[in-house]
């Protein structure tokens, strides 16, 4: 696609984020299904936990956001990604 633009990478960026810190932001993130709002435990909290601030609906976590999906993703990008 670059290739046919014309466009060339000439630059490329690397974020390197310590899993630690990538588990404690994604196991802690909630979520308002009906909204789309987002709260998390320790950087954003709701007033109430487990409860939306607005409608007072319980929030949910989603099914990827737990450490032991993370540990399979992160064991994946580490194999198959990061060394490119």
């Amino acid at each position: 696609m670059l290739e046919k633009q014309g466009t060339k990478i000439d630059k490329v960026l690397n974020f390197a984020i310590d899993d630690a810190i990538l588990e404690e932001r994604i196991t802690a993130r909630w979520i308002h299904p009906p909204s789309g709002r987002t709260y998390h435990t320790k950087f954003d909290p709701p007033k109430a936990p487990g409860v939306d601030d607005v409608t007072g609906q319980p929030l949910i976590q989603r099914k990827d956001d737990t450490a032991a999906v993370l540990k399979s993703r992160l064991e994946a990008f580490h194999k198959q990604t990061e060394p490119v």
